[in-house]
């Protein structure tokens, strides 16, 4: 089976391991075709731009899930993520995470970007770094 919101923990659990990780290697191949993207268009001058449809772009899982080596800690460290999320919401897009960036003087906001940063990789970094470009 196939979702949309890959690093969903709802969705993940409801996954096979292996699903899972062809999932989260979609999304996260998207997200490094969009920063290769805002790069380029960086580099010949042209000002970056968030397209509509980039707003809907999936942000990769936490780190600590998406490093599990085996299906039994992946498990875990979804089971802990579902927990964490059902007590709070979690940012599921990029557009979503723009928004909290614009908007980080608010709590709430703040808090969701430190829920976000404390999960993030190397990609999500990078995610990061192109939200204070759009």
């Amino acid at each position: 089976m196939v979702t949309d919101t890959p690093c969903n923990v709802d969705s993940a659990n409801s996954l096979s391991w292996e699903d899972w990780i062809l999932n989260e290697s979609r999304t996260r191949i998207s997200c490094v075709w969009f920063l290769v993207a805002q790069v380029a268009s960086v580099r010949v001058g042209i000002s970056c731009f968030v397209l509509e449809s980039w707003k809907e772009l999936p942000l990769p899982c936490h780190k600590a899930q998406w490093a599990a080596t085996t299906m039994e800690s992946w498990k875990e460290e979804t089971d802990a993520l579902l927990y964490m999320q059902n007590s709070s919401r979690s940012i599921m897009s990029f557009g979503e995470l723009c928004e909290c960036r614009r908007a980080a003087s608010d709590a709430k906001n703040a808090d969701r970007l430190d829920r976000w940063n404390s999960g993030a990789d190397n990609i999500g970094n990078l995610l990061n770094l192109v939200t204070t470009m759009t």
